[in-house]
C-alpha cells in the first residue's frame, strides 16, 4: 500500500458542493473522489483518448470516441499478432489510437489483464447459465 500524504487545496464553493453531491451519489468519501480524479487526469495528461468511464461492471479505461475499453484494443493487438496497423484496421480506427490504448496498458498492465480476466470470467459464466437454462428446458 503507498505511503498516503496530506496536502491542503482551496476550491471554489460551487465545485466543493458538487463534489459532495457526487461523492453521494457514489457512495465515496470526497476524498476518495478527489484523488479518483485526480489520478486519473494526471494519467488523461500522459494517455492522450484514455477516457474513464462507469458501466455496470465498473470503471474502467476506454478510448475516447471510439467506444472500445483499452482491453478490447489489447486483445485485438494481440488477435493480430501485435500489429498496431492490422488491429486499428480491424478496430476501424486511427492507429494513434491503438497506439495510445498500447501506451496504456504497458504504463498500467495489472489494471488491464484485470479487465480481460473479467472478461473471460463473465463469458465462462454466462455459457454456464445458459447450459443451465437448456438443461432445465430439456
Amino acid at each position: 500500500m503507498s505511503t498516503r500524504k496530506h496536502r491542503s487545496f482551496r476550491f471554489d464553493q460551487s465545485t466543493l458542493d458538487r463534489l459532495e453531491q457526487r461523492a453521494r451519489v457514489l457512495g465515496m468519501t470526497q476524498t476518495e473522489l478527489v484523488e479518483r480524479y485526480v489520478d486519473e487526469g494526471l494519467r488523461q495528461e500522459d494517455h492522450p483518448h484514455i477516457v474513464f468511464v462507469d458501466e455496470a461492471a465498473g470503471r474502467r479505461a476506454r478510448v475516447g470516441g471510439t467506444g472500445l475499453d483499452v482491453w478490447q484494443v489489447v486483445l485485438t493487438v494481440r488477435d493480430n499478432e501485435g500489429s498496431v496497423a492490422a488491429a486499428a484496421d480491424y478496430l476501424d480506427v486511427p492507429e494513434r489510437y491503438v497506439m495510445n490504448a498500447m501506451r496504456y496498458y504497458a504504463d498500467y498492465p495489472d489494471e488491464v489483464d484485470f479487465w480481460i480476466d473479467e472478461t473471460y470470467r463473465l463469458f465462462d459464466e454466462h455459457g454456464r447459465q445458459m447450459k443451465r437454462v437448456a438443461d432445465a428446458l430439456a
